[in-house]
């Protein structure tokens, strides 16, 4: 097994100028340093402030439990440093290296057995979570190849431009629970521009995992099919081949927007906790505020009472048993004559993100730039807690509520005890159409097609684009009850030059 460590980090030398103690194990500690290079890469959940990486006291504990004798080494020896930051439940101690590095890596190997016997039962832990989908891991040493020289130079060049300028950086809005806002509530979103040395040694991780054939396939408990190429940034996959081929993604556009209009069909909510209840009561009518209600006597009357008898349903996920009883109910009376139209009109037209982006800069005072903003606007509106919506930022939020009334009543209404439940529906919605249909419906028909999953989109070689693009709208207008629009992207090093020149041309605006 390979562990990744700086390739310029003096480990030898300052083992021999700070002596460790007895007992001490090399690889115990490169194991350290190896979650401090990786773990960003992989956990897109935390946030890197000034190189601090979180580690889980509970998750080192089961790989060696005299972890806290290297971590003070590291610290008492000026190896490592720590940023002394815990908050229970939320956040875990961060620590990074003190050594200054180029952001350049090399394999280590493993030979501590103790360490050996662990990644040997995570490996194994790994091939059964992918159990059933063992076709798509296979395609990974079949002919998957990337030009190294030239990612490597695009990364050394991208590096060049973006260090020093913040304005070239790119940001995310983090959700920090802890933040007092001006009226004095807790809870509120920051800007956190991406350290450009941290982005160019997580990118030369995804060249040296593949280089070294550590492709890390898993299944998450979402349902996620994760791998070097899900971690690997989207402007580095342009340098992707598949035997000498040109690749192509493709995938649904507005996915997230898309995958909530099955959310609003009652179809989905029918579950077994129902017809084993009894009796539901309905809405009626939503002509006037005061509704009526009626009862089924013969719950099979209302379960077939649908114009889609082959759409997904809720309990062909696993998460269907994080949901109660009563919240089952609480949505099919919702749903009961109440219309999306307006909404789903937008969406399965594919520019739902566009349209959002012209009336939020226009109603909102300010400009939202691009797609890639409006984006993270609708995902703060969709994914943060419902108490949010009185707090300053939350400004799209509210008028998002005013545009679609019905769908945020919807949504509000999944997120009242948990608002996790609806990212992790969503995305379990995905992967139950992507792997369990799609990528199963490739093997059985087209097994001689690569395809390599990558969340909501799908890669295979260009001269398979319209076969793929094919099967994945059938699947999904099956599952979802509405036709996708899907998007396609050629994978070449060409479009990857392009967003340096764009690089280029910001920064000799800002020196001009």
């Amino acid at each position: 097994m390979k562990l990744f460590i700086p390739s310029d980090l003096p480990l030898d030398r300052h083992l021999s100028e700070n002596t460790p103690f007895k007992g001490f194990c090399k690889d115990q500690l490169v194991y350290l340093i190896h979650l401090i290079v990786t773990i960003p890469q992989y956990r897109k959940d935390i946030d890197v402030i000034d190189g601090f990486v979180p580690l889980s006291s509970t998750a080192l504990q089961e790989v060696n439990p005299n972890y806290k004798r290297y971590l003070n080494y590291g610290l008492s020896s000026g190896l490592l440093a720590c940023d002394s930051s815990y908050f229970k439940g939320f956040k875990c101690k961060g620590y990074k290296i003190l050594y200054p590095t180029t952001g350049s890596l090399r394999a280590y190997e493993v030979k501590d057995y103790v360490l050996s016997k662990h990644f040997h039962a995570h490996y194994r832990k790994q091939q059964k979570s992918i159990r059933g989908f063992e076709f798509l891991e296979r395609w990974f040493c079949k002919g998957l190849s990337i030009d190294m020289e030239a990612a490597s130079a695009f990364l050394k060049e991208e590096l060049a431009l973006k260090k020093g300028d913040v304005d070239l950086q790119d940001s995310k809005s983090v959700y920090n629970p802890f933040a007092v806002q001006e009226d004095g509530s807790k809870g509120g979103y920051e800007l956190h521009y991406k350290d450009p040395l941290l982005q160019y040694q997580q990118g030369n991780l995804s060249l040296l995992k593949l280089q070294e054939q550590q492709f890390s396939c898993s299944i998450s408990e979402n349902g996620r099919f994760h791998s070097v190429l899900t971690n690997m940034r989207s402007v580095l996959r342009h340098y992707l081949t598949f035997n000498g081929e040109r690749l192509v993604s493709i995938d649904v556009k507005n996915s997230q927007p898309y995958l909530i209009c099955l959310l609003l069909q009652k179809e989905f909510w029918r579950s077994t906790k129902i017809k084993k209840k009894g009796a539901v009561t309905v809405k009626k009518s939503q002509k006037n505020k005061k509704a009526s209600t009626f009862y089924y006597s013969n719950l099979e009357d209302y379960f077939t009472d649908s114009l889609l008898d082959s759409i997904l349903t809720i309990d062909s996920l696993a998460i269907h048993k994080e949901v109660s009883y009563f919240m089952l109910l609480e949505m099919l009376t919702s749903l009961i004559n109440t219309s999306f139209d307006t909404y789903k009109e937008s969406v399965l037209k594919g520019g739902f993100y566009e349209a959002l982006q012209e009336t939020f800069s226009q109603q909102l005072g300010y400009t939202i730039q691009d797609r890639k903003e409006v984006k993270a606007a609708v995902f703060q509106v969709l994914f943060t807690p419902n108490q949010f919506y009185g707090q300053k930022p939350a400004a799209p939020k509210r008028l998002f509520a005013q545009l679609f009334p019905e769908l945020y009543g919807v949504l509000k209404m999944i997120k009242k005890e948990d608002a996790t439940l609806l990212p992790r529906l969503l995305q379990q919605i995905e992967s139950h159409v992507i792997l369990k249909v799609v990528a199963k419906r490739m093997q059985k028909l087209h097994p001689k097609v690569p395809i390599f999953t990558i969340h909501d989109s799908i890669v295979t070689t260009a001269s398979n684009q319209l076969l793929v693009e094919q099967v994945m709208q059938d699947a999904f207008t099956t599952c979802i009850g509405s036709a996708p629009t899907l998007a396609a992207e050629l994978l070449a090093p060409e479009y990857a030059e392009t967003y340096l020149q764009k690089l280029n041309q910001k920064a000799e605006v800002r020196s001009a």
